[in-house]
C-alpha cells in the first residue's frame, strides 16, 4: 500500500472531549468554539456534535469549492436541512436535492431577481419610513427587533401581498412566535411529542396550525377569485401553477412558511449587525453619509459585503456525502455531515489581512475571490433570496442615514447565538440624536 493512500484515510484531527461536551460548548459560542478549533487543528477537522455525530468542518476555500460546484451532485443538502424538516416542510426548497430542487427552484428564482425585487421597493421604502417614524429623539431604539418588524413586514406585504387586515395581524403574531420556539425542539426529536396538550411542542403545532389556516386560506382565495396576477411571491407561485408547471398546495405553503421563517431573519440579524459595525466606526459612517449624498452607493455596497463578511448571518453551511469520497486528503464514508464553515473561511488571516478589523475598504481596494466570500452560501444551493436581501439592507440602510442621526450605547456588541444565527448582545442597541420623520 503506498503512503498517500495511507494518509488519504487518516481521519481529520479534532477534540477527543466526550460528544456531550463538544456539543455544550459550541453550544454557548458558535463562533469561538469554531475559530479556536480551526487554530488548533487547521481548515478541516472533525467534531462530535449531538444528534449528528461527527461532523466535518471545513472552512479551506479550495475544498469548500469543490463541495459546492465540482463534486456537488455528491453532496446532499436536504438531508442535511432535515433537522427543521418540521418546521418549513417537506417540500420546502431547504429539504430539496437532484430534480426535485431544480424544478422548484427555477420557478422561485425569478420571484427575487430582476425586476419583481424592484417592484418591491416603493413598498420597502414606505414600510420603513412607517416604522423609523416612530423613533423618538431621545430615546435608545434597539434596532434588531425593529429591522425584524420591517423586514416581516416587507415578507407579508410586498413579497406575499397578504392585504386582509384580520390575516396580517395574525400572520405579524404568529410569525415571531414561531422562531421564538425552544430549539431543543430541533436538536431532540424525542421531544416532538405533546405531554397531554401542554410543553413546547404542543405550542409550537398549535402555532403552526393556524399559520397554515392562513396561509391555506390565502391561497384558496386567490385560486376561486382567479386573483394572481401580481408581482408579489405568491401570485407568480400561483400563476405558475395555472400554467401548468404542477405547484400543489402544499409546495406553495412549505416555501412560503420558508420565506417567512428563514429569509426576514437572516436579513434583519445582518442588518442589524450593520448598524452596530458602522456605529463604532465613525470614519466609515461619515464616508457612508458623504457618499450616499451624492447617490453614489459603492462604498455602501463595500460596507455591506465587510458586514457579511465579519458577521455572516449564516455561521455554517450544512452538507450529506452520498458516497466515499475524498476532501482535501481525507477519504470519507457515505453518510459524513460535512459544515462548511462561513464564519471561519471570512475570518482566515490567508484571504483577509487583520480579518478582525472592520475595514469595508478591502472590497474597493482587493476584492476577495467568490470563493473566499461566501455569505449567502454558493453553487445550485445557492441563497435564493441573497439579491432580495441586498435591496432591503441598501433601503433599510439608505432611510435610515438619510433620516436619522444614530449613537452607539455602548462600546461594542458581543455576538450571542440565538437558533442557527449569532446576533448583537444588546441587540445594537442606539440612541436617537434626531429623527426628521418623528411624528410625535
Amino acid at each position: 500500500m503506498k503512503q498517500s493512500d495511507t494518509i488519504q484515510r487518516v481521519r481529520p484531527p479534532g477534540s477527543r472531549l466526550p460528544g456531550i461536551l463538544q456539543t455544550a460548548l459550541w453550544a454557548k459560542d458558535p463562533w469561538l468554539y469554531a475559530q479556536r478549533a480551526r487554530t488548533r487543528y487547521g481548515p478541516i477537522f472533525s467534531a462530535n456534535m449531538y444528534p449528528f455525530g461527527e461532523v466535518v468542518y471545513v472552512s479551506d476555500p479550495d475544498a469548500i469549492r469543490r463541495i459546492l460546484t465540482i463534486d456537488a451532485p455528491k453532496f446532499a443538502t436536504g438531508e442535511a436541512n432535515r433537522a427543521i424538516e418540521f418546521v418549513v416542510g417537506p417540500r420546502s426548497l431547504l429539504m430539496l436535492d437532484g430534480e426535485d430542487h431544480k424544478r422548484l427552484r427555477r420557478n422561485l428564482t425569478p420571484i427575487f431577481h430582476g425586476p419583481n425585487v424592484e417592484n418591491y421597493l416603493d413598498v420597502i421604502r414606505s414600510i420603513i419610513d412607517a416604522e423609523v417614524s416612530r423613533w423618538r429623539p431621545g430615546s435608545t431604539v434597539t434596532l434588531l427587533p425593529r429591522i425584524q418588524a420591517i423586514s416581516m413586514e416587507v415578507m407579508i406585504q410586498a413579497v406575499f401581498g397578504v392585504r386582509e387586515p384580520a390575516r396580517l395581524n395574525r400572520l405579524r403574531r404568529l410569525v415571531p412566535q414561531l422562531l421564538s420556539m425552544n430549539p431543543l425542539l430541533i436538536l431532540f426529536p424525542v421531544l416532538r411529542r405533546s405531554f397531554f396538550g401542554v410543553g413546547p411542542w404542543a405550542g409550537f403545532v398549535r402555532i403552526r396550525n393556524e399559520l397554515d389556516e392562513i396561509l391555506y386560506a390565502e391561497i384558496r382565495q386567490r385560486r376561486r377569485s382567479l386573483d394572481y396576477q401580481g408581482s408579489d411571491a405568491l401570485s407568480l407561485l400561483l400563476q405558475d401553477s395555472a400554467d401548468g408547471l404542477a405547484l400543489s398546495d402544499a409546495e406553495i405553503r412549505d416555501n412560503a412558511i420558508t420565506l417567512l421563517a428563514v429569509g426576514h431573519e437572516t436579513t434583519s440579524v445582518a442588518t442589524s449587525w450593520f448598524f452596530e459595525r458602522v456605529l463604532q466606526h465613525p470614519d466609515v459612517l461619515r464616508r457612508l453619509n458623504s457618499e450616499l449624498a451624492n447617490d453614489d452607493t459603492t462604498y455602501l455596497d463595500a460596507t455591506i459585503s465587510e458586514t457579511l463578511r465579519i458577521r455572516p448571518p449564516t455561521m455554517d453551511v450544512g452538507r450529506i456525502l452520498q458516497e466515499p469520497h475524498l476532501v482535501g486528503g481525507y477519504r470519507f464514508d457515505a453518510g459524513t455531515m460535512f459544515a462548511l464553515s462561513l464564519a471561519t473561511l471570512h475570518s482566515s488571516e490567508d484571504s483577509y489581512p487583520d480579518p478582525d478589523v472592520f475595514r469595508p475598504e478591502r472590497f474597493l481596494e482587493n476584492p476577495p475571490d467568490r470563493g473566499r466570500f461566501l455569505p449567502f452560501g454558493g453553487g445550485r444551493h445557492r441563497c435564493i433570496g441573497s439579491s432580495l436581501a441586498i435591496v432591503e439592507m441598501r433601503a433599510i440602510v439608505t432611510n435610515v442615514l438619510s433620516s436619522t442621526e444614530l449613537r452607539p450605547v455602548s462600546a461594542g456588541e458581543k455576538m450571542r447565538p440565538r437558533g442557527p444565527m449569532m446576533v448583537p448582545e444588546q441587540a445594537a442597541s442606539a440612541e436617537v440624536i434626531s429623527n426628521r420623520l418623528y411624528r410625535g
